[in-house]
């Protein structure tokens, strides 16, 4: 079931992930999930997490199947219990399983542990005593909010809403205007005739460069067509860009700057999308 093989892509992330903290941190002498700014803000802990929650993402998209919120909030979990596992990790390497137990072992680990202020290897340390367990959950929180960023990214995707699959890029076109005026009529009748296949196909139709050179203030449309490999549903998916003089930027300032517009059942624009760019 792709949902199974979606769940061991990410297990797999979450160990090897923690693998290569620990053995970086047996390189360079630092834990990358400990890195932060002004303390309190966990950068290496949200980054560390969002990786060990990558097989979610890749799982997913591989096996071409949007994840159920269990899935979700399962992913999630893992990317807060590879913080546990690297510290376990350490506890294993360091070979102290006849000295003491794990559960031993951590709080020292969180009370013992030594901080730098500043650059890595130039600043000052200090052993951060009590204060290590707040550390430690605020790194949680960052490992939690990493493998949630992760799966909003998923989320974000493009989906057949009635087979549950991701749908694939068939193909994109672009098409330039001077101005704004220009843009308005071509993007409006596109939207009126998306309904019928022929008119829409003959709209599309028209060059993709309307101008050859690029003026200050120039709006460039950009459509996507995806497609669902079962159903063979599209979708077309537009974005504006603004010409600022010396490159082309989202125009972000605009509601509609990414507008998602559904081609109806039994409608195909492959034909006026062949071409990819």
């Amino acid at each position: 079931m792709p949902a199974i093989g979606t769940a061991i892509c990410g297990l797999v992330t979450s160990l090897l992930t923690a693998v290569l903290v620990v053995f970086l941190s047996q390189l360079f002498g630092t834990e990358i999930f400990t890195w932060s700014v002004w303390v309190i803000i966990p950068i290496g802990a949200i980054l560390t997490g969002a990786l060990a929650c990558s097989g979610y993402y890749f799982g997913s998209r591989f096996f071409n199947s949007r994840p159920t919120r269990a899935l979700v909030a399962q992913a999630v979990v893992v990317a807060g219990l590879t913080q546990l596992l690297i510290y376990y990790l350490e506890y294993f390497g360091a070979g102290l399983s006849d000295r003491m137990s794990f559960m031993q072992y951590l709080p020292l680990s969180l009370t013992q542990g030594q901080y730098s202020i500043g650059h890595v290897g130039t600043g000052s340390g200090f052993t951060v005593g009590s204060f290590g367990y707040v550390l430690a959950g605020i790194q949680f929180l960052g490992f939690l909010l990493g493998g949630g960023v992760m799966c909003a990214w998923l989320f974000q995707q493009p989906y057949c809403d009635k087979c549950s699959k991701y749908f694939k890029v068939l193909g994109k076109r672009q098409f330039k205007f001077a101005k704004w005026e220009e843009l308005a009529p071509f993007f409006n009748a596109l939207l009126e005739n998306v309904v019928h296949e022929s008119k829409c196909l003959s709209h599309l139709a028209k060059d993709d460069l309307i101008t050859t050179a690029d003026p200050s203030g120039a709006v460039r449309l950009d459509l996507a067509l995806h497609g669902c490999a079962s159903c063979g549903k599209q979708l077309m998916i537009s974005t504006l860009h603004v010409f600022d003089g010396k490159a082309w930027a989202e125009n972000f300032k605009t509601p509609a700057s990414q507008k998602k517009i559904d081609v109806p059942a039994g409608i195909s624009l492959s034909s006026a999308f062949g071409k990819r760019i």
